[in-house]
């Protein structure tokens, strides 16, 4: 039987019901630290692709609480595929770079 405070954890999101953990919780929190951590690095290939992975653990945070969160997982989303654009047109333009050498 769940008390009130359990209840009360539940209805923010905290608890996940069925299994009685924190995972929402936690997910968030590796999330941000993986985030923040992204910030630290001087090469902006480097600090993109760790953010891209912040960004999947947000997306996965997202979909790991009670009710679908579609604006963390649509803004996540977005920066993804502009990370993963800019990525792709460095890759482009040094390729192209290399080959008219």
């Amino acid at each position: 039987m769940m008390t009130m405070v359990d209840q009360s954890f539940v209805a923010c999101g905290t608890i996940n019901s069925k299994t009685n953990n924190m995972t929402p919780e936690i997910i968030g929190y590796i999330a941000t630290g993986i985030t923040l951590s992204s910030f630290l690095f001087n090469d902006m290939l480097r600090l993109r692709q760790v953010n891209i992975v912040g960004c999947l653990w947000w997306c996965a945070y997202a979909l790991s609480t009670p009710e679908i969160q579609y604006p963390v997982l649509a803004v996540n989303a977005i920066i993804m595929a502009i990370h993963i654009g800019w990525i792709a047109k460095k890759t482009f333009q040094n390729k192209r770079q290399e080959t008219s050498r």
